[in-house]
């Protein structure tokens, strides 16, 4: 009643001041299941809701980058060069020569075999090495 007696501009309530509450009240069966009653089709809801969480996913990519950024800036020194361990090549040579050992379990040939070598050349590293057992 107030709805009608505020949008009314004659100052008359007669059916015809009802008729597009009346409407305006049925809703569409294609809004039921909505919690909130909007004036939108069920596509348009939808493509809102993903545009939404698209910009969350994004806002979260963003956060992540950041974060990756601030972890690189921590690694770097003072100086502006990045701390990297650095070995000689006989060091990496032989942690690799141990490291195929390990994983073989032992047996030379095996190992010889992973690092492309032959059995004899890792017999002589293991000696250059003292990597005996």
């Amino acid at each position: 009643m107030e709805t009608a007696i505020a949008l009314n501009r004659n100052g008359k309530l007669d059916a015809s001041s009802f008729r597009p509450l009346l409407h305006s009240a049925e809703q569409d069966t294609r809004y039921r299941n909505l919690p909130v009653s909007v004036k939108r089709t069920v596509e348009e809801v939808d493509r809102e809701l993903l545009y939404r969480a698209l910009f969350e996913i994004k806002k979260d990519i963003v956060e992540i980058k950041d974060l990756m950024y601030q972890k690189q800036e921590e690694n770097i020194n003072p100086a502006g060069v990045q701390q990297i361990k650095v070995q000689s090549l006989a060091e990496a040579e032989k942690e690799t020569i141990k490291a195929a050992l390990e994983y073989s379990r032992g047996n030379k040939r095996n190992a010889a075999e992973l690092l492309k070598i032959s059995e004899r050349t890792l017999y002589r590293k293991i000696r250059e090495y003292n990597l005996e057992d």
